[in-house]
């Protein structure tokens, strides 16, 4: 829109799940639009000061694009690279007017 200046465009994290735990994102909000892609986009830091990228039970959901009708064209996409296609993109901006 007119006097708005884009941050940074990203792609549309919807929820996220770990250790039993789910966080949902507003995709109205900033928390919605990461800047990178990442199937685990989450640390996970003990007391020793270790982290971990993430574990097997974890899960991320993201908002796809509606470039391919068949769902099932999703199920041999191995690597992220493969999957980047069929992520919703986003874009974070900044303006003096209140969006609506």
């Amino acid at each position: 829109p007119p006097n708005w200046v884009e941050l940074y465009s990203g792609y549309s994290l919807v929820y996220f799940e770990s250790q039993g735990y789910g966080l949902n994102q507003d995709l109205g909000g900033v928390g919605s639009c990461m800047e990178e892609f990442q199937v685990m986009p989450f640390l996970q830091c003990g007391s020793r000061n270790v982290c971990q990228h993430g574990s097997r039970t974890d899960k991320s959901f993201w908002l796809t694009t509606n470039g391919q009708d068949d769902i099932k064209a999703m199920a041999p996409l191995k690597t992220e690279e493969d999957i980047l296609p069929y992520i919703s993109r986003c874009a974070v901006c900044s303006g003096t007017q209140y969006s609506m």
